[in-house]
């Protein structure tokens, strides 16, 4: 095969490669590199270098085609890539959000997703610039805080909503649920933990929600860390016994719906569209969340 071949194969298969895991991804952010030099886009194209800063520059060459042009993860054929790429105004992160961890992930990549390492492909002042563009965009903005009710309820919510990853779980009695089977319906995602203590303390408060949204809002509660039905449901009843616990048989949705976490918890609307996410305990009774509820239902 030419090299001229086998370059529009990697090219058509991008998004595949990041699937495939690092090695691919490492493939192809070498082949992009090969063939675009940002230090000549900038000398060919002064003004746009100017317009948006050569730290926006890099980040429309590198970064955009899986973070999105603002930084959402919203890039077309995203839903793609297991897990999705970070919205980087959404909370919390990992890890705390300094320049030293972002210039950390982008020379080291992030092992099991499709971020590669740069390493040194990056000259230290491009590296510089990139950093500070990717925390511009990571900046939380007072204005959805003040007027966005996903944000008054505590929830991001994705600049453009996207296809919900397969999800079928199983509960106690093997009963199966899939998130398919719900579409019409506005479904909320809690994945909660038997090992975390705060997500079980607010669970006598999600009860009373499901009770207040009965035949109105499904929610899902999927125990991230117990694959054993039996046993998720044995520490689900203890903190509030109305409540159904449901498992992951796969083991996928973890990363699918990119539970770094816990609790997260995702909205979806009546077309099985993922529209907003939270992490961290969670008042279930907070009067905004209700309203939010609401105001999807109408």
């Amino acid at each position: 095969m030419s090299r001229w071949i086998l370059l529009g194969v990697v090219c058509a298969g991008v998004f595949g490669a990041a699937i495939a895991g690092g090695a691919y991804a490492r493939r192809w952010r070498d082949e992009r590199a090969s063939q675009v030099d940002v230090s000549s886009v900038a000398m060919d194209a002064p003004a746009a270098a100017a317009a948006h800063g050569r730290g926006a520059l890099l980040y429309t060459v590198h970064c955009a085609k899986c973070h999105g042009p603002e930084g959402h993860g919203d890039a077309e054929g995203v839903e793609r890539l297991t897990p999705p790429p970070r919205d980087f105004a959404s909370r919390p992160w990992r890890y705390e959000v300094t320049p030293e961890n972002v210039e950390r992930v982008i020379t080291q990549g992030i092992h099991g997703t499709s971020m590669p390492a740069f390493g040194t492909a990056l000259s230290s002042a491009d590296t510089e610039a990139l950093v500070a563009q990717v925390l511009q965009l990571a900046a939380p903005t007072n204005m959805d805080a003040e007027h966005d009710p996903f944000a008054l309820a505590g929830f991001t919510r994705l600049s453009t909503p996207r296809a919900a990853p397969l999800l079928n779980l199983a509960d106690a009695h093997t009963v199966r649920t899939s998130l398919a089977a719900l579409r019409g319906q506005v479904v909320v995602l809690n994945f909660w933990g038997v090992s975390c203590p705060h997500c079980l303390a607010h669970m006598e408060e999600l009860a009373k929600l499901q009770e207040q949204f009965a035949g109105r809002v499904a929610i899902l509660n999927i125990c991230a860390d117990e694959g054993d039905a039996a046993l998720a449901a044995e520490t689900l009843a203890a903190a509030a016994p109305s409540l159904t616990a449901h498992v992951d048989p796969t083991g996928l949705a973890n990363g699918r719906y990119e539970v770094s976490a816990l609790p997260t918890i995702w909205i979806v609307n009546r077309e099985g569209e993922l529209l907003a996410k939270a992490q961290g305990a969670r008042q279930w009774q907070d009067p905004k969340l209700a309203a939010l509820l609401e105001s999807l239902l109408q």
